[in-house]
């Protein structure tokens, strides 16, 4: 039987999932849900197919299953520490103190990137 028209519970809040945004804390509540959700077989199989052909999920828990940012599965996820991201940043100067050497720095965001989970399919949006 499918569970294709079931919703699966990381569609509704795909960050808690993300090991590179969420916290210790939801993540371990989206692997509590994760392996309780009706629709972890298809999970399953879909993660076991990306795996063979050299996909594996990355930074994220699937199927119930932490996964480091080089796919490989976390064995601990309460002694994971995630890799520093480093964000594109604007540089501006303040010009009143640069004959005293001192620069100021402003970092600006580029746009965010959120994930959106599709059973089958990851899109960035």
């Amino acid at each position: 039987m499918s569970n294709r028209n079931q919703q699966p519970a990381c569609a509704d809040c795909p960050d808690a999932w993300d090991l590179d945004v969420g916290k210790l804390g939801g993540w371990i509540r989206a692997l509590g849900l994760c392996r309780t959700c009706p629709l972890l077989d298809e999970c399953t199989e879909l993660r076991a197919k990306l795996q063979a052909i050299g996909q594996p999920p990355r930074s994220m828990i699937w199927a119930g299953v932490a996964y480091d940012n080089s796919g490989n599965a976390i064995a601990d996820l309460r002694r994971y520490k995630p890799p520093r991201i480093i964000r594109p940043a604007v540089r501006t100067f303040d010009k009143s103190n640069l004959r005293g050497g001192v620069t100021k720095y402003t970092c600006k965001s580029e746009t965010t990137v959120k994930r959106v989970i599709v059973l089958g399919a990851i899109s960035n949006s």
